[in-house]
């Protein structure tokens, strides 16, 4: 009985290590995906205050800079998407599959 009662602590320790894992990977995940979007702000702002050597607003000026920004928004939104779809699937340890049984 004691033993029985060692292992179940053992194993429920290991799925807690897990759960803390995948909390890690998925938070250090969102963390990153919010640097991404700041850096993509930040590089469109870039864009549209770009002046030329004379002080002037050039619309035309800082392309990289707008390259940049619609690079890492892309980035984001794909990042994104894939992070949220494996959110969504979060139970899919938990499945239970049915099966027909033979005939008897």
């Amino acid at each position: 009985m004691v033993l029985k009662r060692l292992a179940l602590a053992r194993i429920m320790e290991g799925n807690v290590d897990q759960e803390r894992k995948i909390v890690t990977r998925t938070s250090i995940a969102v963390i990153g995906l919010v640097v991404l979007a700041t850096i993509a702000a930040w590089q469109f702002y870039l864009f549209a205050v770009f002046k030329d050597a004379e002080g002037i607003a050039d619309a035309q000026g800082g392309t990289l800079h707008l390259w940049l920004a619609i690079g890492l928004a892309l980035l984001v939104c794909v990042a994104g998407f894939f992070l949220f779809s494996r959110l969504l699937r979060y139970d899919k340890r938990d499945e239970m599959h049915i099966t027909l049984q033979g005939r008897p």
